[in-house]
């Protein structure tokens, strides 16, 4: 008897237990309804968050692009000159651009010497300055990355067709480089002294500060395309197909000979008419720039001019949106805005079509020898 009553008083608090529970338990609508309730917040919220994100970016970037500003000014304030964008070291021992200047191996044996060097080896400022948190890795890896796994990209070979690690060969430049060069202002290594044969009539100088017109107008630098591939081209001395990150933006074609390989240099020196992209007119209204899908297909290599003018390859990842007449035609979605630093020093983020309207490629090829007005 007496166990039956303990029993009975267990079943009671058994009882009362799974009642209490039941009572404040979720049905399944109502963990339904929570879930569609979290859901909705997350779509709200998720957007801004973004918004918020790419804000720290373009801030992150423009702070970067400002400090490398800094340290252009102290390195032209020292030397004279803006760098040139790259050259060919005939050794390993690297002294000053002007010293390199007409003592270059065109086979590059010992890689490349880029303007990014000049600044982050003297301490001006730090290698992590070159990068964009908004690409990939923070920017495109070197030609020949060297020894370090991370500095490499996935599929990508060095001018010695090694595609991983390789101690024996690493370019002096910034492991990741976001930012890339305006040529009317940091040439590429085409000086007087390299051309042996005189076979151009034409070749880059270097530039000096003083003489840009209304610097606070003129672009020094900008960012790559996002994606490293678009920027690829094959290496003429080794014909590898390999990542052209030493390379600077030209922005200007001629009218006779063209912009795509040495085009720029083959032109008479009194020859005037350099223009903007591939020049303006009624068919198209954007100077040759092209569409987001077209500079988003890697196999355009667009920093050599092999499938579209340069300023293709110039970036279009951060927000804001932009349409074009193109070659495909009308209303084209012509990508993002970019982050540009002039030569004053001060850092603007626009699209890339408003910096032609505008002309702020400069109104004078600065880098090349001869006639240097461009027309507008």
């Amino acid at each position: 008897m007496k166990e039956s009553i303990v029993e009975t008083k267990q079943d009671r608090v058994s009882k009362r237990k799974r009642s209490i529970m039941q009572q404040s338990g979720f049905t399944l609508v109502e963990l339904l309804v929570v879930i569609a309730i979290i859901a909705l917040l997350m779509g709200i919220l998720l957007p801004s968050l973004n918004k918020a994100r790419q804000t720290a970016y373009c801030a992150k970037t423009g702070g970067n692009l400002h400090n490398v500003g800094i340290a252009m000014e102290t390195f032209s304030a020292d030397y004279g000159s803006y760098p040139a964008s790259y050259m060919y070291p005939k050794d390993a021992t690297v002294d000053d651009v002007k010293s390199i200047m007409c003592n270059q191996d065109e086979t590059h044996p010992f890689g490349y010497v880029h303007w990014s060097w000049f600044l982050f080896e003297s301490g001006r400022v730090d290698a992590s300055a070159f990068t964009c948190p908004a690409i990939k890795g923070g920017g495109c890896p070197r030609t020949n990355p060297g020894k370090k796994l991370s500095d490499w990209e996935k599929g990508q070979q060095d001018q010695t067709s090694s595609s991983g690690p390789n101690p024996l060969l690493q370019d002096k430049q910034a492991p990741r480089m976001a930012f890339t060069a305006n040529a009317a202002v940091i040439p590429r290594n085409k000086f007087a002294c390299d051309d042996t044969t005189n076979q151009y009539p034409r070749h880059n100088r270097l530039v000096n500060p003083t003489e840009i017109q209304r610097p606070a107008e003129v672009i020094l630098l900008t960012e790559f395309n996002e994606d490293w591939q678009a920027i690829e081209a094959v290496d003429s001395t080794s014909n590898v197909l390999v990542s052209k990150s030493h390379r600077p933006i030209l922005p200007f074609s001629h009218s006779g000979t063209g912009y795509a390989g040495y085009a720029v240099y083959q032109a008479a020196k009194d020859q005037t008419r350099y223009e903007y992209g591939t020049g303006y007119n009624t068919a198209n209204v954007s100077w040759g720039l092209k569409s987001l899908a077209d500079i988003s297909d890697p196999s355009f290599h667009y920093v050599d001019g092999e499938n579209g003018h340069q300023l293709n390859a110039v970036g279009r990842h951060h927000p804001g949106t932009w349409k074009a007449t193109t070659d495909k035609g009308v209303n084209q979605d012509m990508g993002g805005t970019t982050m540009f630093l002039y030569c004053d020093g001060h850092t603007e983020r626009k699209t890339i079509l408003e910096t032609v309207q505008k002309l702020e490629w400069g109104k004078k090829f600065y880098s090349i020898t001869g006639d240097q007005l461009v027309f507008y």
